[in-house]
């Protein structure tokens, strides 16, 4: 090695250490000093208040802050973190021109975020960062959040979603690209897919198994909806897509172990395949059992109006007439039924026909039995019948 590149390398090691020592020594004054700084800009650039418990720094350009609170306008808190790694522009720093473009990328400990959702859509986050007409700040970096808790409000329900890693990606900002897995309950979650502030959201939604009851919240509020007692949703596939226009939803998933009240009645072992169109949910291969009869069911619920309305194939062998219409019925024995069920939810009404191989009407056998019926206000009607009773028929 030339003498002279000995010296310059010499003199580097010497600035390196001397630089270090001065580090040291001044670090704790001058991280106060950015600390006061960084706490102006961003409290300036933002519609509420930033609180920091502490600051480090590791290299210029990269900081931790612990312990931050963000309060809304009101005061109300809306975020906490126990740790923020941040990486960021310095220059923008002590130019006095930091705001929330200057921030290249964000990594998130132990968040806790309320937001809600408004009935257009609209985030109440958003309201958080001030417009900047002169100078707009766009955030064109990564979020990654580790084991986060979330809880959202909308007009209609309120979840907490808890356990959440994943990375929120805003290079192609306005378009954020989402890759998130947590859990709602126990149930485990996972959303991959876009989101764009004002204008529209597309996401991959997938959950392993999920509680009836949890979904019973998410379903429109009527005097008469079904009650959930039990039940599983299991390999839920979901794709949700909201713009301006509203929110349209498809998906799938199998239910099993349905237990429930509907008009009254009790319903149990529910089961079948679901498809999810808008507001319309799909049933095929599906079965529940009613007063120990198990009856076939195929068909829609519409979920769309303010009473959800149906469209259902229901059907049924070997039916206990006793266990439907009592004890204290004329007409007894085990039939077979085939019925198309329309209405809605709280004025449920059905048509069908119906067999009755071998019975009893009034304690005299009978048989061949078959007709017509009707069901509309809790009433049960025989439209036309005939049947062989006393070596005659009737």
């Amino acid at each position: 090695m030339k003498k002279t590149h000995k010296i310059i390398l010499g003199s580097l090691v010497v600035l390196l250490v001397l630089g270090g020592v001065a580090w040291k020594m001044l670090a704790p004054r001058v991280l106060a000093g950015v600390q006061d700084l960084l706490l102006k800009q961003v409290n300036s650039s933002i519609n509420g208040r930033l609180e920091i418990g502490s600051l480090d720094f590791s290299v210029l350009g990269s900081a931790v802050l612990k312990k931050v609170v963000l309060f809304d306008k009101a005061g109300k808190q809306i975020a906490a973190g126990d740790e923020i790694d941040i990486s960021y522009k310095f220059d923008d720093l002590l130019g006095g021109k930091f705001g929330i473009d200057s921030v290249k990328s964000v990594s998130v400990e132990k968040l806790n975020l309320q937001f809600g959702i408004d009935k257009n859509g609209r985030w109440s986050l958003l309201d958080i960062v001030k417009p900047q007409a002169e100078r707009p700040a766009i955030f064109r970096g990564k979020v990654a959040v580790k084991d986060g808790v979330v809880a959202v409000t909308t007009a209609t329900w309120q979840r907490t979603f808890s356990e959440l890693n994943g990375n929120l990606d805003y290079e192609n900002a306005p378009v954020v690209a989402v890759d998130l897995k947590g859990k709602m309950g126990k149930s485990l979650i996972a959303a991959k897919g876009t989101w764009t502030p004002d204008d529209k959201t597309q996401l991959a939604l997938t959950v392993d198994s999920l509680e009836i009851a949890e979904a019973q919240g998410m379903l429109p509020a009527t005097n008469t909806a079904p009650r959930f007692s039990a039940g599983l949703l299991k390999d839920v596939r979901a794709n949700l897509i909201q713009d301006k226009s509203g929110i349209q939803t498809t998906g799938e998933a199998v239910l099993s172990g349905l237990a429930m009240t509907m008009q009254g009645k009790p319903l149990q072992d529910g089961s079948a395949k679901l498809k999810l169109q808008g507001k319309t949910v799909t049933l095929t291969d599906g079965s529940v059992v009613l007063d120990g009869n198990k009856l076939l069911i195929a068909g829609s619920f519409d979920f769309a109006p303010a009473s959800p309305t149906l469209s259902l194939q229901v059907s049924g062998a070997g039916v206990n007439i006793a266990s439907l219409a009592g004890s204290k019925a004329s007409l007894a024995g085990m039939l077979s039924f085939q019925a198309d069920v329309s209405g809605s939810l709280d004025k449920t009404v059905a048509k069908g026909v119906f067999r009755l191989p071998t019975g009893k009407m009034d304690e005299n056998p009978i048989t061949d039995g078959e007709g017509t019926f009707s069901y509309a206000g809790d009433v049960l009607t025989i439209q036309s019948a005939s049947l062989k009773a006393l070596g005659g028929s009737l």
